[in-house]
């Protein structure tokens, strides 16, 4: 059975496809966060892609090696940062990012744009994700404005979050080409919460609402429950 990958790949592939951004000779992409058990690169090897991927889970790495081994691909993922790119100046095409910047503080994914900068060719386009500050509810304790820590899988993660504005100045030095804003509201698991899992999911998580306000949404919870991220698609300017 073929693969299925998460949307932002399709759409970062059918913005390409449509405005003729892939050349007729080699496509090299490098996905930032390129690890898990269905990586994005998959999707772009089988459209004849030159890929390369970094991760700086090994246990991600892990599964995306399984991954290659089931679909007989060679992605060429490679355990690595992407605050600090292991590659040269100008390596790529393109470069994808999905959900992984999010993790970073804001500092460093000031820092991890520049980097997608350094190893894109002239005009090369990258796709990038922010979160937005429009998610509710907000996960964990903020600790910097936007920067939120909290527990994901077992682990301690950060969160960092951005306005539209925000992300419109953190990508000011690129030819923003596209910018879309997703929402993913109401999983059916939270319409079924009852009044008591509802009490139980604030006892297990730290949430930026205090108890009492947290017990009165639950009653508008469905409309209230949502994850949003802006996407960008941008393109390299020669400044």
């Amino acid at each position: 059975m073929r693969p299925i990958y998460r949307s932002p790949a399709y759409f970062f592939l059918s913005y390409l496809q449509s405005n003729n951004e892939i050349h007729p000779e080699e496509n090299n992409i490098l996905d930032c966060g390129a690890g898990g058990a269905v990586p994005p690169l998959g999707l772009f090897f089988e459209y004849g892609f030159k890929t390369h991927g970094i991760d700086i889970s090994e246990d991600q790495i892990t599964l995306a090696k399984q991954f290659e081994k089931e679909q007989a691909m060679q992605l060429n993922i490679q355990k690595g940062d992407m605050r600090a790119i292991p590659f040269p100046d100008v390596s790529f095409d393109f470069v994808f990012e999905m959900y992984s910047m999010v993790h970073l503080s804001k500092d460093d994914i000031r820092t991890t744009l520049s980097e997608i900068q350094r190893v894109l060719k002239p005009n090369g386009i990258s796709f990038v994700t922010f979160m937005s500050t429009d998610c509710w509810p907000m996960d964990g304790k903020e600790e910097k404005p936007g920067e939120f820590r909290c527990i994901e899988h077992g682990q301690n993660v950060i969160h960092s979050l951005f306005s539209d504005k925000e992300a419109l100045q953190y990508c000011s030095n690129w030819n923003i080409l596209q910018m879309v804003k997703q929402s993913r509201f109401s999983p059916t698991e939270v319409a079924q919460m009852s009044p008591s899992d509802w009490d139980n999911f604030y006892d297990n998580n730290e949430l930026e609402i205090e108890h009492n306000q947290w017990l009165e949404t639950y009653l508008t919870r469905v409309e209230r429950w949502r994850s949003v991220h802006l996407f960008f698609i941008l393109q390299k300017t020669d400044a």
